[in-house]
């Protein structure tokens, strides 16, 4: 009888100590974690481009790393745009490229497009908007999708103003 108390015992200890070896390992790696995203996060602070992510289904941004509309020349309550560019302040020209870029992203490559937008002053500007979808454990593989959008001056048949 005292073996099998001893024996419990001892199988107990072990479980408590190999709990405790794994809780130790867990808050390593979530430490770990925390100063990977820290790091990214100050990456992304000082991209030059805006990047974004978007859930395609829900309609909305999920990550940002800066002001869109304020970047784009736009009062906060004057920008209506759920997950990224208005398409009516995009230049007739170029909208339906933009427009079927955003319908159809892809995740084996990075899609570009080149467009005009008009901010709230008026103001014509380049823009190269890059996109990729990826694949998200909580979404369907195309329910996500990344983006860059950063003004270009040197664009093949821009005309300054």
């Amino acid at each position: 009888m005292i073996n099998d108390e001893e024996s419990i015992l001892q199988d107990y200890s072990r479980l408590v100590n190999e709990l405790v070896d794994a809780r130790r390992e867990m808050s390593r790696l979530n430490d770990a974690l925390r100063q990977k995203e820290e790091f990214l996060t100050n990456i992304l602070q000082i991209a030059p481009s805006i990047i974004y992510a978007a859930d395609l289904e829900k309609e909305k941004l999920i990550f940002i790393n800066r002001d869109l509309p304020s970047e784009l020349g736009f009062p906060q309550g004057d920008y209506q745009e759920k997950c990224g560019i208005p398409f009516a302040l995009v230049d007739s020209e170029d909208r339906s490229a933009l427009e079927q870029l955003y319908q159809n992203p892809s995740i084996n490559e990075i899609q570009e497009v080149h467009f005009r937008l008009k901010t709230a002053s008026g103001q014509e500007r380049w823009y190269r908007l890059r996109q990729k979808a990826v694949e998200h454990s909580n979404s369907s593989a195309s329910g996500i999708v990344i983006r860059s959008i950063e003004e270009i001056w040197n664009f093949p048949g821009f005309v300054e103003a």
